[in-house]
């Protein structure tokens, strides 16, 4: 499934977007939403997150973005608690009519470089919290993954936190849950 491509495109923004960004930059205005998938989805962050406009790519057939805590993109959207330091990336696929929700057995199947150690069914997004050894560098052993839908298309968002992050464990699946919910109400979906 090209959905969870997204992975190896984005590694290399992922630590880019750990790192510290010269705010000029960047502009230092938050970029809190996006039109995503051709205009079908508007792409909307939990607070003190933000858009890296430089890695994200909209488009009809597959859409990426990463998503920082806004200080670590030099953007002025406040900053969350310390401990949730993460990076996000969100991608979005048209879904074939009569396509049925996405449940965290279906992600624990498509599963192959680690174990899943927990899954939540929340009414908004299905969310497992993977361990691997393949996580790219700068981060901890543990990924969340999530998909849910909105207006046609399948989203499927992907969380990397380094060790010691609030994020890794239960904030990981807060941040994934608000990024849903927020993106349904944006989408109006």
């Amino acid at each position: 499934m090209t959905i969870w491509t997204s992975k190896v495109i984005a590694a290399g923004g992922l630590a880019l977007a750990l790192a510290a960004c010269d705010p000029a930059m960047m502009g230092g205005t938050p970029i809190t939403q996006t039109q995503f998938a051709g205009g079908a989805v508007t792409l909307a962050t939990p607070p003190g997150y933000c858009i890296d406009p430089r890695r994200t790519r909209s488009g009809a057939d597959q859409s990426m973005a990463i998503i920082a805590r806004c200080d670590r993109l030099g953007q002025n959207g406040g900053r969350p608690r310390p401990e949730a330091l993460a990076v996000m990336v969100a991608t979005a696929i048209p879904l074939p009519d009569g396509t049925g929700p996405m449940t965290t057995r279906d992600l624990a199947g498509l599963i192959n470089d680690g174990t899943v150690d927990q899954r939540r069914d929340r009414p908004d997004i299905a969310m497992i919290r993977v361990r691997s050894d393949s996580v790219p560098d700068r981060f901890g052993p543990y990924y969340w993954r999530g998909a849910f839908r909105v207006n046609g298309q399948l989203m499927g968002v992907t969380l990397y936190a380094p060790d010691g992050s609030g994020a890794a464990g239960r904030d990981g699946a807060d941040l994934l849950e608000n990024l849903a919910r927020r993106t349904r109400r944006a989408s109006d979906a």
